[in-house]
């Protein structure tokens, strides 16, 4: 009887002394699969554009610097131009443009939504080339059938040359405030597909 005692005291021990850092590898881990996630749909959504011949708008609408949460829109367009598009969404809004399906984070609610939604991660904003700076404003990117990719503002398109980085950061479990780790950063290239970059 004694040795199953002691055997359940060093378990009891190991258990204990592993288990944040076996917090911290799964928080980072929610990080890395939102943010391959992300770019895994974005690739899956160029193609869709070009097999169906209409434009796809990715709308980065929801940042939360410095906390969890935010949410990444895709839309099809009805037209077969992003520069269409652009003139439909500044007429008519959000009505000329097919909804398909939202990737949110943080506990950030989405009506209907069904997919997993990690708590401790967080979009944290975007920039254009590695020297822009880190915005968190809602931005909207079109992706045309011919693999272009242009960023919508009212009724223009302006094509886009080079990446846009989206950083997908993890947090402390119960810890809004504290990041766990460098941020997760997806590279969304302008001409070819998209990728996580591993700091």
């Amino acid at each position: 009887m004694g040795e199953l005692i002691f055997v359940v005291v060093v378990i009891s021990i190991i258990t204990f002394l592993a288990y944040p850092a076996m917090k911290t590898l799964t928080n980072s881990n929610l990080s890395a699969d939102a943010a391959t996630k992300v770019s895994h749909r974005f690739n899956q959504m160029r193609g869709q554009s070009k097999r169906r011949n209409r434009p796809i708008v990715v709308d980065f609408r929801d940042f939360n610097a410095g906390s969890p949460g935010g949410r990444i829109d895709f839309s099809e367009g009805r037209s077969a131009s992003c520069a269409r598009v652009a003139v439909d969404l500044d007429e008519g809004g959000d009505a000329r443009i097919s909804y398909l399906e939202s990737i949110p984070v943080g506990g950030t609610v989405v009506p209907g939504y069904r997919g997993p939604n990690p708590d401790d991660v967080g979009y944290l904003g975007w920039r254009i080339g590695e020297d822009g700076a880190i915005s968190t404003e809602r931005v909207q990117l079109c992706i045309n059938p011919d693999g272009a990719v242009y960023r919508l503002a009212g009724a223009t398109a302006q094509k886009l040359e080079g990446f846009l980085e989206v950083l997908v950061q993890g947090y402390e479990s119960g810890d809004a405030g504290r990041p766990r780790g460098p941020a997760k950063r997806v590279r969304f290239s302008f001409t070819g597909p998209s990728r996580l970059v591993v700091n």
